[in-house]
């Protein structure tokens, strides 16, 4: 079972868990979620079990602490926190969805911690569809309505495939959610349909993929296209996933570990 950590200072507290031992360092964002990444460590760490040898990985909560108002860039600014603090000089990264967001602006305003970005199901800025989207599950969540909240969040973020693979198991756990994780889930809404990295994407200079999927229901595939064009960085799109293509994609992680190679 993987040990969770807690970074420390002051008021800041941040959880995080490690695996692999290898020489390079592999840090991964997670995005915007219902439950603590941290929950999933264990399938986390099977999941990216390819990393292990030539990696060692960390993989990062959000603040615990986190305000209302807080945004992609408080985040940003935490996570470059929290890797100063455990010594962390360079790394390899990958965020999907808000963990994007939070390395966009890690590399706009902290570029010396990066060698290398894999952006996932992510946006520079908002799309009205995804506005539209993400303010029905604020909403949901102002009604306290967590089976309504985690419908529709799935219908959007797995395929139909694995909606049907996987339907007794998101019936079961459908209407578990405490207050403190509806809180954080409503600032974690607030920081995507806040955020706008878009006019400083030309402050990215290191190397970018982003990798989207044609059938994304949550941010539409547009997004993966106009950020890609924006940084001029390599582009990869999946047929036949959606937004979630980052956990349901067989080559996936390879995918991550040939960019990082090369």
């Amino acid at each position: 079972m993987a040990e969770i950590k807690t970074v420390k200072f002051d008021n800041f507290e941040m959880d995080y868990f490690t695996f692999g031992n290898g020489p390079k360092v592999f840090v991964i964002v997670p995005g915007m979620s219902l439950k603590s990444v941290m929950l999933s460590a264990d399938a986390i760490i099977a999941a990216y079990a390819p990393f292990s040898a030539e990696y060692t990985c960390y993989v990062f909560d959000y603040v615990k602490d986190m305000r209302r108002g807080y945004s992609a860039r408080d985040m940003a600014d935490d996570l470059s926190f929290a890797l100063r603090l455990l010594g962390v000089e360079h790394a390899y990264y990958f965020g999907a969805s808000l963990g994007g967001m939070v390395l966009q602006e890690l590399a706009i305003r902290h570029p010396e911690f990066i060698d290398k970005i894999v952006l996932g199901s992510t946006f520079a800025r908002i799309n009205d569809s995804t506005l539209e989207i993400m303010n029905r599950w604020k909403s949901y969540i102002e009604q306290r309505d967590v089976v309504a909240l985690n419908r529709d969040m799935r219908t959007h973020i797995y395929s139909d495939e694995f909606l049907t693979e996987w339907a007794d198991a998101f019936t079961a756990i459908e209407a578990d959610a405490t207050d403190e994780e509806l809180s954080r889930a409503y600032s974690e809404l607030c920081a995507c349909i806040g955020f706008n990295a878009f006019p400083d994407l030309g402050k990215i200079k290191c190397p970018v993929l982003v990798i989207g999927s044609n059938c994304d229901k949550a941010l539409q595939p547009s997004s993966s296209v106009e950020l890609a064009n924006a940084l001029g960085c390599s582009l990869y799109m999946y047929d036949g996933y959606s937004h979630a293509v980052y956990d349901e994609a067989p080559d996936y992680k390879e995918r991550l570990l040939k960019f990082f190679s090369e």
